[in-house]
């Protein structure tokens, strides 16, 4: 069976998105995840030194300097002479000054999705080809965790990541296996660092009903669709809460 590291599968799947930008705006998007996505860094930190971060991404210093200056000018990052450069104190990315980086976010969840349409819809296909009885059954149980907590008011992101981890795992693809939670979790990530509280609870309650029931027949065109479909409806409703 072959072996994936994670990290490199993750690396794999931004590399083309990667190559389209300049070295500046990939350190200063590495930067941005460091801070905003990941919370490495928090208000008020100090970032390393120039050569500290040079050497982290691989670039110059002159490269550094270059992204630091965008953050800089988006309110993210304060530098101070003969102090170093630090994390804005007052850093808020949803204020007017700081619009650029809900754009950024925007982006990223369009690369995200982007990458899922690639291959979730492809391995619910495969799922309805390969899987075993008991797995088809323990795709129908996630799924009606799903209905049950969004009716029961419990909903939330966790029930959902199970039921697609399960049809994953019924594909007997290891690669699909390991890309479709990265996805998954990425957009999660993104998600918690926006102000989109309300949750979506009628696109999975209706878009899940279908896909188990075309996976329970083992129709396997059908169900790519649905799955499809029901991707495109989540990232369309998302785009409309970022943009409200």
């Amino acid at each position: 069976m072959l072996s994936l590291n994670l990290s490199k599968v993750k690396e794999n799947i931004m590399e083309l998105q990667d190559k389209k930008k300049t070295l500046s705006q990939q350190v200063s998007d590495g930067l941005y995840n460091l801070i905003v996505i990941e919370r490495q860094y928090k208000p008020g930190d100090k970032l390393p030194n120039e050569m500290e971060i040079s050497a982290m991404f691989g670039v110059s210093r002159i490269t550094v300097r270059d992204a630091i200056k965008t953050l800089v000018s988006q309110g993210i990052l304060n530098v101070y002479r003969g102090k170093g450069t630090y994390v804005a104190e007052n850093l808020n990315i949803y204020s007017e000054k700081d619009l650029s980086n809900l754009n950024r976010i925007r982006l990223q969840l369009d690369d995200l999705f982007e990458a899922r349409l690639a291959f979730e819809p492809v391995v619910t296909a495969l799922t309805c080809q390969r899987a075993t009885d008991s797995e088809i059954e323990h795709i129908l149980f996630r799924g009606a965790q799903v209905q049950e907590a969004i009716l029961a008011g419990t909903y939330n992101g966790k029930v959902e990541r199970k039921f697609h981890k399960s049809i994953a795992l019924a594909s007997h693809n290891e690669f699909f296996n390991v890309v479709t939670p990265i996805i998954s979790n990425s957009i999660e990530t993104l998600l918690s660092v926006t102000k989109i509280n309300k949750t979506l609870t009628d696109i999975p309650l209706n878009d899940h009903a279908i896909i188990m029931q075309y996976i329970k027949k083992r129709d396997s065109e059908s169900a790519r669709c649905a799955m499809e479909l029901h991707i495109r409806n989540v990232f369309d409703e998302l785009l409309n809460r970022t943009n409200g």
